[in-house]
């Protein structure tokens, strides 16, 4: 899951491609400039920007790094864990009745009550 954090990112995150929204309100697509410049991030038509006016940022999906997360929350960062997380969660939701309060269900059973399934 991508997500908006709050600020403008760290190096080494700030040295690809990022989308960042600035102050104002308007979306860009950013990248680092290196350090001797005066600016701090540009645009690919070479616009620059200051790192005071990106109010948020995230990554895109193909992202080199690792997911960028603020908390301790784990996080799979491999896109096969992540599609498998998606998938259950839409199966969930879709194929498997609301559990009825009676079962206790560990994965794989169905409720013989309700016929919920814990995927």
């Amino acid at each position: 899951m991508i997500a908006w954090i709050d600020g403008f990112p760290p190096k080494p995150y700030s040295s690809e491609w990022f989308i960042a929204e600035t102050t104002y309100g308007d979306r860009v697509v950013l990248r680092a400039l290196p350090d001797e410049y005066s600016h701090d991030f540009t645009t690919a038509d070479h616009t620059y920007l200051m790192a005071d006016l990106v109010a948020r940022w995230m990554q895109f999906p193909d992202s080199e790094y690792k997911t960028f997360v603020e908390d301790e929350r784990p996080f799979p960062s491999d896109p096969q864990t992540l599609e498998i997380e998606e998938n259950r969660s839409i199966l969930k939701s879709i194929v498997a009745p609301s559990p009825c309060g009676e079962c206790h269900l560990q994965i794989g059973e169905t409720c013989d009550i309700c016929g919920a399934k814990q995927i």
